[in-house]
């Protein structure tokens, strides 16, 4: 969620689901580091990308969208 309370959500396109809007969700792989993951599974399950400069770790190691 953004500070303005936004939220990305997807529309599945396949059964039995198509359709139906939900949060994207993927997964971590093995040493990858969450914030990356994270811009994988968005390029991944939709034609977004994240861009470089936004997209940037925190101190906590969680992703930042600068928004």
């Amino acid at each position: 969620m953004t500070p303005s309370r936004h939220v990305l959500l997807i529309e599945h396109g396949w059964p039995p689901s198509e359709g139906a809007w939900a949060q994207p969700r993927g997964h971590v792989d093995a040493g990858e580091a969450p914030y990356l993951a994270a811009a994988r599974e968005l390029a991944e399950g939709t034609v977004s990308t994240c861009p470089s400069a936004p997209c940037t770790r925190s101190a906590s190691g969680t992703s930042s969208t600068g928004t």
